[in-house]
């Protein structure tokens, strides 16, 4: 059976062609279990992604908040409670947020920051199924010590990987509409860059 090294205080899913196939919890000792608590066979080939909201009925919502709880510790994501709805991402553009939350956002949800030690963007990326989402905002670098300085966001823009992950500089045949992207994908992203730029 394939064990993963996966966080076991979120709900996973099992993809196939970019739908949710079963769903499943990870064990501390990296074994999956599906909605009846037994064992869940990964296949080594599985194509492995966070469930969102949008994806699940509300009785397998309500069984899952409560299978991560029982699970104990904290997430650090509140992933089961994203709107299936996303925020308008034109609302984005012109906040001021802080460094802090920057790092700390970015940590949380494992954002792609790029290698350099100075960042102007952050993204949450899904190389399996091919495509992108990208929150820009005024420099910030990498330093001891994080500040609550405030930094200027610019907005995000979604994105088709074609093979390629584009570093700080995303050209604009491959960027698309949200609407092009399954919602599941968008509604993660738009939880994460509302975060991000500062709004409850």
């Amino acid at each position: 059976m394939r064990k993963l090294t996966l966080r076991p205080t979120r709900s996973w899913g099992v993809y196939r062609e970019d739908h949710l196939e079963t769903a499943f919890l990870l064990g501390r000792d990296g074994i999956a279990s599906g909605e009846d608590g037994q064992p869940v066979d990964l296949l080594a080939d599985a194509q492995i992604g966070l469930a969102a909201t949008t994806e699940l009925e509300k009785k397998q919502l309500a069984l899952w908040k409560k299978r991560v709880k029982d699970a104990g510790g904290k997430p650090p994501i509140r992933q089961l409670s994203i709107p299936a709805q996303p925020l308008d991402f034109d609302d984005i553009g012109g906040r001021n947020s802080k460094h802090i939350t920057i790092y700390t956002v970015s940590g949380k949800w494992r954002l792609d920051m790029g290698n350099l030690p100075g960042h102007n963007r952050a993204g949450l990326l899904d190389p399996i199924h091919g495509y992108g989402a990208r929150i820009f905002f005024d420099g910030v670098s990498n330093g001891p010590d994080y500040n609550n300085d405030d930094v200027m966001v610019h907005g995000a823009a979604f994105y088709r990987l074609e093979g390629m992950s584009f570093g700080d500089c995303l050209p604009q045949w491959a960027v698309v509409s949200p609407e092009e992207l399954p919602a599941r994908y968008v509604s993660m992203a738009g939880a994460a860059f509302k975060q991000l730029a500062g709004l409850k």
